[in-house]
């Protein structure tokens, strides 16, 4: 090919794959869709999501603690696709902070609602730095920037669920 020509077909080959990395995304999330809603004990579910995850958060050199409330509380809902989105949201954390950085996810059953709750517990991170990073990443999620969390915020408004951040205690939290 000759040079004029290369540029060219470097920025089409280039762009070719970001399309197909996207339409993975977009095919895994119709992939996780079942048909039916179980009674899910959300407390469970983030268990599980927890241990398929790890791997990821070990790769960044990062780690993820699951504190059990053992809240027993079921929800109805497509299992499926709570797994898929809580799976997402949980994977790009995972890529989001620099090395050494502690997370924690729990799930709290409270009067009127039932919610997963993450937070970054690292001692690495000031909690101005902590705020600003959850803060973004979850402005983030209506954007094209990221599919995977539009998918992953998608998965989790299906049932009802709400993809948020607030900060309560002077603590900064992602919930579900």
């Amino acid at each position: 090919i000759p040079d004029s020509e290369r540029e060219r077909a470097e920025i089409i080959w280039t762009e070719c794959r970001r399309v197909e990395q996207q339409l993975d995304a977009l095919l895994d999330f119709s992939k996780s869709y079942s048909g039916g809603e179980d009674d899910v004990d959300l407390s469970m579910l983030l268990s599980d999501v927890v241990s398929m995850v790890q791997s990821k958060f070990t790769q960044a050199q990062n780690s993820l603690r699951y504190r059990d409330s053992g809240t027993g509380t079921l929800l109805r809902v497509r299992r499926d696709l709570l797994t898929h989105g809580m799976f997402r949201l949980l994977e790009l954390l995972s890529e989001i902070a620099g090395p050494n950085v502690e997370w924690e996810v729990t799930c709290i059953d409270g009067p009127h609602e039932i919610r997963a709750e993450l937070w970054v517990t690292s001692s690495t991170m000031s909690h101005d730095e902590s705020i600003d990073l959850l803060k973004r990443f979850v402005e983030r999620r209506a954007s094209t920037s990221d599919l995977r969390l539009s998918l992953a915020n998608e998965a989790i408004a299906y049932d009802g669920g709400e993809l948020g951040f607030e900060i309560r205690e002077n603590r900064p939290i992602i919930y579900v």
